[in-house]
């Protein structure tokens, strides 16, 4: 598996690179796919890598598999804690029950005004 920089050429922002290939930790017993995405931001090298079972192409497996799984457990924290989801701290089950009920329905707005106001747009079509 090649990545930037590997062989001998520098980073450079914005430039990213997909690759695939095995490892395996110390205790693990066999070799598993792993898929490998290397990008450079502002903010540096961004190096990630995802143990997965799928065949494919990486850029394809990452982008269109994981990315989303990844957008999706966004959500949940936005939830959690932006609209206190964890929140259940009242002795009361029904207390914490109608918390709970209050930041789903926020959240159901939330996502409604999300996709009816960013409907033809480039962040809600890379988010479908």
């Amino acid at each position: 598996m090649s990545r930037p920089g590997s062989n001998g050429s520098a980073y450079q922002q914005g430039s990213d690179g997909y690759g695939g290939g095995a490892g395996a930790a110390h205790t693990w017993d066999k070799e598993r796919p792993v898929i490998a995405k290397a990008e450079v931001t502002e903010k540096g090298k961004n190096p990630r890598f995802v143990l997965t079972s799928l065949k494919g192409d990486a850029q394809r497996l990452y982008e269109q598999g994981y990315c989303g799984r990844g957008e999706m457990e966004n959500r949940i924290k936005e939830q959690q804690f932006g609209l206190f989801a964890d929140r259940t701290s009242c002795h009361c089950w029904w207390a914490n029950q109608f918390r709970l009920l209050l930041s789903a329905s926020a959240f159901v707005l939330l996502e409604s005004i999300r996709r009816v106001g960013l409907e033809g747009t480039w962040s809600f079509a890379r988010h479908r």
